[in-house]
């Protein structure tokens, strides 16, 4: 299990704010978590901002829950970063755009005197010395805020500027694997036909029930006990082995209807030419495809994080924008992470794999060179 920010930085000052009202006065909120570092000085400081998205699957999660890696929270306080944890709407009812709105609305709040004016008068916050990372799902929010960094870095006056990002295992980076457009389930628990039919009517009735019971847009559900939420984390479930048994996940994300069975069909080359182009908003790797061609004056550094024995989001997801990235002379890096499955941990258990300190340490290096 993963320290929680206060136990890692006891004395930060943390600071809740609502970033954005949705059209159905739906708060989404954000933590801004001021290491003592920044409080305690003596003079106005410039202060770097690290953006941290949360996981769990696009469908459930909290900014509140331990999901950042202690070697980053021990640099937030060491180095006097200014630190983001942002909640973000969940699928369902929600979907891909909505998300990338969430995006869209964070970093032009961040932007905003709103926001510089809720912090201790002598802290600035740099925005255009911002780095974003995040774990698992919190990856495909990673590669939308890259999205939104590069489309402001266009503007003749940007507001804002993302230096770097550091996707941990990260959804995103290629939508269109047989894992995400084709049936699947977990090994050993599905083995005759009819389970496998009792499993896909299983899954859409718990879809079909949450939506019933739950049509109110949810941007919380922590997966720790106590946290907001933490009540319909579990039916939540439902939603990905609805996406495993029906191949909707595209379908959510894009809000087109049977996309992802209609590219399920097709061989995995020929995937890409068929998805609509205008959904480069919300599926990062057609955006990506797009850099090659029309080459950005401003990228942000990329360091991708991954297990190669991940059997939650493919390790096939990092090489593929590693092979983007690439072809588009753009700078990245691929830390592989030997034998570890998600959460770079040893498969079948939670226990971290020897690797874990270097590649975090990797990680803050990383970072650390990014803000100077």
């Amino acid at each position: 299990m993963t320290t929680t920010t206060s136990e890692v930085i006891p004395d930060a000052k943390i600071i809740t704010q609502v970033y954005s009202t949705t059209a159905k006065g739906h708060e989404i909120k954000f933590d801004a978590v001021v290491p003592s570092i920044l409080l305690g000085a003596e003079k106005e400081l410039d202060a770097p901002i690290l953006v941290a998205w949360h996981g769990g699957g696009l469908i459930d999660g909290s900014r509140e829950d331990p999901f950042i890696y202690e070697p980053l929270l021990e640099a937030v306080a060491q180095y006097g970063w200014l630190l983001i944890r942002p909640d973000y709407r969940l699928v369902l009812p929600s979907n891909g755009y909505d998300m990338a709105d969430d995006v869209t609305a964070l970093f032009s709040y961040l932007a905003s005197r709103t926001f510089a004016s809720s912090l201790p008068s002598h802290i600035k916050p740099n925005v255009h010395n911002i780095v974003v990372t995040g774990f698992s799902a919190g990856g495909h929010l990673v590669r939308l805020s890259v999205i939104e960094g590069v489309t402001e870095s266009k503007k003749s006056e940007p507001q804002f500027t993302i230096k770097a990002n550091v996707p941990y295992y990260g959804m995103g980076g290629d939508y269109l694997l047989d894992y995400w457009t084709k049936y699947r389930h977990a090994p050993g628990k599905i083995v005759t036909e009819e389970e496998m039919i009792q499993a896909k009517e299983n899954a859409l009735d718990g879809v079909k029930m949450l939506l019933a019971k739950e049509a109110r847009e949810v941007s919380t559900a922590g997966y720790t006990p106590g946290l907001e939420g933490q009540d319909i984390a579990l039916t939540r479930q439902h939603v990905w082995e609805w996406w495993a048994y029906h191949s909707t996940f595209l379908d959510v994300i894009t809000g087109e209807e049977g996309l992802g069975a209609k590219l399920g069909a097709l061989p995995y080359e020929e995937r890409i030419a068929v998805i609509d182009k205008k959904h480069a908003r919300v599926v990062p790797q057609l955006f990506y495809e797009q850099l090659k061609i029309d080459k950005p004056a401003h990228f942000p550094q990329t360091l991708l994080i991954h297990g190669n024995k991940d059997e939650s989001v493919p390790y096939e997801e990092s090489l593929n924008s590693l092979r983007q990235l690439k072809e588009a002379g753009l700078p990245v890096e691929l830390i592989t992470v030997e034998g570890a499955n998600h959460s770079l941990c040893h498969p079948g258990t939670e226990k971290r794999v020897d690797s874990w300190s270097d590649v975090n340490g990797r990680a803050v290096d990383f970072i650390r060179a990014a803000f100077v």
